[in-house]
Protein backbone atom coordinates (compact mmCIF):
# COMPACT_ATOMS: atom_id res chain seq x y z
CA UNK A 1 0.00 0.00 0.00
CA UNK A 2 1.84 3.75 -1.10
CA UNK A 3 1.27 6.13 1.78
CA UNK A 4 -0.22 9.62 0.55
CA UNK A 5 2.51 11.58 -1.11
CA UNK A 6 4.73 8.48 -1.88
CA UNK A 7 6.65 8.69 -4.83
CA UNK A 8 4.56 6.72 -7.59
CA UNK A 9 6.31 3.21 -8.61
CA UNK A 10 8.09 2.92 -11.67
CA UNK A 11 6.22 -0.27 -13.01
CA UNK A 12 5.89 -0.47 -17.04
CA UNK A 13 2.30 -0.80 -18.22
CA UNK A 14 1.09 -0.46 -22.03
CA UNK A 15 -0.65 2.79 -22.83
CA UNK A 16 -3.48 3.34 -25.36
CA UNK A 17 -1.48 1.88 -28.50
CA UNK A 18 0.16 -0.91 -26.66
CA UNK A 19 3.67 0.46 -26.01
CA UNK A 20 5.07 0.08 -22.61
CA UNK A 21 5.27 3.23 -20.91
CA UNK A 22 6.52 3.70 -17.04
CA UNK A 23 6.21 6.78 -14.79
CA UNK A 24 10.01 7.50 -15.25
CA UNK A 25 9.57 8.07 -18.90
CA UNK A 26 7.68 11.16 -17.96
CA UNK A 27 10.61 12.48 -15.54
CA UNK A 28 10.13 16.55 -14.87
CA UNK A 29 6.90 16.37 -16.49
CA UNK A 30 3.68 16.50 -14.85
CA UNK A 31 1.73 13.61 -15.13
CA UNK A 32 -1.93 12.69 -14.20
CA UNK A 33 -2.59 9.02 -13.37
CA UNK A 34 -5.83 7.66 -13.60
CA UNK A 35 -6.97 4.54 -12.39
CA UNK A 36 -10.42 2.96 -12.58
CA UNK A 37 -12.05 -0.44 -12.09
CA UNK A 38 -12.31 -3.30 -14.42
CA UNK A 39 -15.86 -2.54 -16.45
CA UNK A 40 -18.84 -4.07 -14.33
CA UNK A 41 -17.20 -4.75 -11.24
CA UNK A 42 -18.18 -3.83 -7.81
CA UNK A 43 -16.08 -0.51 -6.91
Amino acid sequence: MLEVNARAPSIPVPDQSGAARSIADFKGRWVVLWFYPKDFTGG
